[in-house]
């Protein structure tokens, strides 16, 4: 009887190591499981942090781009408003040329308008005398 509860006892101690054993398996396998979660995880989270540098490098470089066409514009709306400037006082300069020039032809014609009424008279007064003569 006592060699029998031996082997029993023995049976049972053997299904408690293969027990044990398949535990420990199991327990491992699940860290590994986890282990490799978490490397895909830390992978995941480098990806991440790398494209969002490359977003931020991007932007930067778009920034600065889009300063370099503000600057840009605003040179040219410079230029263009200076150009507006001189064409304007050209502008003005032609029309004050042109008013100076009307004034001259008008007072021109107003001397000729005078002239020849003063011819008229003239006319007018020697033929007055002529006929005065003729009278005598």
């Amino acid at each position: 009887a006592m060699q029998g509860s031996v082997t029993v006892e023995a049976s049972r101690a053997r299904s408690a190591e293969l027990a044990a054993k398949e535990e420990t398996a199991a327990i491992r396998l699940e860290c590994v499981e986890e282990g490799e979660a978490l490397r895909r995880q830390h992978l995941v989270r480098s990806q991440a942090a790398s494209a969002v540098r490359k977003m931020e490098q991007s932007l930067a470089a778009a920034k600065r781009r889009a300063a370099a066409a503000e600057g840009e514009s605003r040179a040219r709306a410079a230029e263009l408003e200076a150009r507006q400037g001189q064409l304007r006082e050209e502008l003005e300069a032609q029309g004050a040329a042109r008013a100076k020039s009307l004034a001259a032809r008008v007072a021109g014609e107003e001397e000729v308008t005078q002239l020849e009424a003063c011819a008229r008279r003239l006319q007018q007064e020697l033929e007055a005398s002529e006929a005065a003569g003729n009278m005598l």
